[in-house]
Parts: structure tokens; C-alpha cells; sequence
């Protein structure tokens, strides 16, 4: 702590040295969530390597695993915190990243045009919108003590984005307002990271590596569900909560030989050790390679949601805590949540099972007026064609 404190001052003394250091055009650092090689940055990262090397792209990480990686694929890394990341954060004329400027480094971001991709498609509040939890400390600071605090230790949460990608126009109100006004342009098109769900799109050989290890290990089901629950406040057992009788879950899966991957976490593999048709996602896969040999999606309040609706995949929404997680989980949100889900939520465990062992999801699928609101082009829709035209718009920015 002690040291912290030393070299807080320090940061701020960088950010704004930064100021009189002329960036250099062709160098765009990446960062996302955590320092981990995920997410929108990542997709773009890799669309840029292969399409466009003219510009010089670097992944920017504290996690000296990921970077050995990165490395080692013929990447451009550089530790968040070394020489080198700091003065190639510093030169760099973009960030481009999933939640806000310091997922690359935001004390090296005072001359830097801001891209952010972010992580998700809102349907909950985010960001400015929220106040559960500690979020009204970060974003609705009121005594004079909180505002210095929110503006000294969340900066990145207060800094002007050049641009913001969002699916359609629809987002346009929402996003002003969750992120406080600050956004100056915005960007239409597909996020990066869908790009393995439509198979006419050209992928990186990491990402079809990823597709075909997908595919390896769904061999011999008939159908596969994936279970991707969003986060709650509290940590509850969401598992326990979710199946409480998870034997029973197993033989109705079994009957119609259904694999269910449970994309958690805070379980692990030896936990499910025992269940044939039942399994936790492999941490060593990206889960949306993995997403384009899923057959049925099973999710609760989560973003990806929207994602899936992209290929019109099959979603059961199964929200077994709605009024709880209302009440300590969330600010509300900005789709009407019975629309949302076309009207067929499954709040009980017994309505679940008996779903799969109808083997019948045809009808389960994301509201169709919000679908349309979401992707109102979606049959043309290309992560090919969006990247170009990303790329020319933050090209555009200039210096």
C-alpha cells in the first residue's frame, strides 16, 4: 500500500509529461479486461495483423503469461509497466480496448485517440446508469471527498471517447447517457469478436485452431446447450441455485444425448467429474469460437444474448432469481425483460427439464422487436466489412 501511494503521484506527473510527447500515427496499442487476449480488442488485434500492417499494432498486458504467448505466435507485446510499454503506450496514437483506456494504460492516454469496443451489448444498466454495489461511489460521487476520490482513482471512467461501437442507432440514447455524455462519435457496425459465428467471414488461424478444438470436443452429441449466467452481487452459488438437483439435469441431457457446457466461474472441472453430459468450459478456449458449434444457448440476464440472435440461434432464458437479482443485482434494464425474452422466460427448474426433454427449441429466441432494433440489417451483416470501415474511421481521427 505504502508503495502504491509512492508512485501514485508519480502516475499523474507520467499523464501529463504524456501531453508534450507527439504520438506516432502508425502505432495503435490494445488492451482488454484483466490484461487477458480477449474480447472485441483482441478480434480487431487480429484483423489488423492480417489486413492491415502498415499500421504497427501492439498488445499491452500485465499478465507476463499472456504476453509469452502473444510473443511467441509473432505478436507485438510489451508489459504494461516495463520501459518499453510504458514509452510505446505513450507514442501510441490509439488505444483501442473493452472497458476504458487503462485496460492498455491510462496514465500513458493523455495523447492518445480513444477506441473503445467494449465488452458487451447492454441489456442491464451500465457504467453511469448504475448505482448498485459501490458503483454510486465511482460514478455518483456527492460530498467534495468523493468527487476527488472517483476522479483520482476511477480517471478512466471520466475521460472523452473519440469513438464508441454500438450494433445500430437504437444505442445511441442509452450510451449517452451510461457513459455520461462523453462519447464524441460513434461507430455502426458488428463487434469484432462475432466474427466466428458467420462462417463467411475470414478468420485468423488462431481463431480457427480454436473452432476446430470446438469441434473435437462436442463429437458424438447430438445437440449442444452452453449455460452462461451474468454476474451477481453477493457471489451466490449460482450453480446449486440454478440446478439444485444437477444428477437429475445429467439423465435428462443424457435421454436426448445432450452435452451441457457450463461456461462458470467459480467452479472447476473436478466438481463435474462424475456427470457424462455435463461439462465446465475449457478455460484454455475463447468461448466464441466455441460458440459457433453451440446448437442451444441458456443465459439469464446476459449480453450474450444479443450475440447469438446474430445467427438466429436458439435461447432458453432461464431466469430462476428474477426479483432477487432486481432487487441486488442490478439498476433495472433497458429492454422490457419479458419482450426481451419473447415472452417464455423458465423461472423453475422442473420447467427446464421438462424443455430439454422435449428436445423442442425451435420457438426459444430473442424478442423479434428487439431483435430487429438490435441488428435492423442483420442478413447483411459482416465483421469483415465492419472492421474495414472501423478502421478507416479511426484512421480519420488524424492526430
Amino acid at each position: 500500500m505504502k508503495v502504491y501511494l509512492l508512485l501514485f503521484p508519480l502516475k499523474w506527473f507520467l499523464y501529463l509529461v504524456t501531453l508534450f510527447i507527439p504520438a506516432r500515427t502508425n502505432l495503435w496499442a490494445f488492451g482488454s479486461r484483466n490484461g487477458q487476449f480477449v474480447d472485441n480488442p483482441k478480434y480487431f488485434f487480429l484483423y489488423m495483423n492480417k489486413y492491415h500492417t502498415n499500421i504497427d499494432c501492439i498488445w499491452v498486458s500485465s499478465d507476463n503469461k499472456v504476453l509469452a504467448e502473444l510473443s511467441s505466435l509473432g505478436f507485438s507485446v510489451c508489459n504494461k509497466w516495463s520501459v518499453k510499454g510504458v514509452w510505446y503506450s505513450i507514442r501510441a496514437s490509439r488505444f483501442i480496448y473493452a472497458f476504458d483506456s487503462d485496460d492498455v494504460n491510462f496514465f500513458c492516454s493523455s495523447n492518445s485517440k480513444l477506441i473503445n469496443l467494449y465488452h458487451g451489448i447492454p441489456l442491464k444498466k451500465i457504467e453511469f446508469d448504475t448505482k448498485v454495489g459501490s458503483s454510486h461511489l465511482i460514478y455518483h460521487p456527492q460530498t467534495l471527498y468523493q468527487k476527488i476520490r472517483s476522479k483520482l482513482l476511477y480517471n478512466a471512467k471520466w475521460q472523452q471517447i473519440d469513438i464508441f461501437q454500438v450494433p445500430s442507432q437504437f444505442f445511441i440514447p442509452i450510451h449517452d447517457s451510461a457513459f455520461n455524455q462523453q462519447i464524441t462519435k460513434y461507430h455502426f457496425g458488428v463487434n469484432p469478436r462475432l466474427a466466428p459465428l458467420l462462417n463467411h467471414e475470414p478468420l485468423a488461424n488462431l481463431i480457427t485452431s480454436d473452432m476446430q478444438k470446438a469441434t473435437e470436443l462436442v463429437a458424438g452429441f447430438n445437440n449442444v446447450m452452453i449455460y452462461m449466467p451474468t454476474w451477481r452481487a453477493g457471489a451466490p452459488d449460482i450453480l446449486g441455485e440454478a440446478f439444485p438437483d444437477i444428477e437429475r439435469l445429467n439423465e435428462c441431457l443424457k435421454e436426448n444425448n445432450i452435452l451441457l457446457i457450463l461456461k462458470m466461474h467459480l467452479y472447476s472441472d473436478s466438481k463435474l467429474t462424475a456427470l457424462s453430459h455435463i461439462k465446465t468450459f475449457p478455460i484454455e478456449l475463447d468461448v466464441y469460437p466455441f460458440m459457433s458449434v453451440v446448437d442451444v444457448l441458456i443465459t439469464d440476464y446476459s449480453s450474450i444474448a444479443f450475440d447469438f440472435d446474430l445467427i438466429n440461434g436458439n435461447t432458453i432464458f432461464y431466469p430462476y432469481d428474477l426479483e432477487s437479482y432486481c432487487l441486488n443485482s442490478s439498476d433495472g434494464f433497458y429492454f422490457d425483460y419479458e419482450q426481451f425474452t419473447n415472452n417464455a422466460m423458465i423461472t423453475g427448474f422442473e420447467q427446464l427439464l421438462d424443455k430439454i426433454l422435449s428436445n423442442n427449441f425451435d420457438d426459444d429466441r430473442l424478442g423479434d422487436n428487439i431483435s430487429q432494433q438490435v441488428w435492423p440489417n442483420k442478413s447483411q451483416a459482416s465483421v469483415f466489412e465492419s472492421n474495414k470501415r472501423l478502421y478507416n474511421a479511426i484512421v480519420e481521427l488524424g492526430v
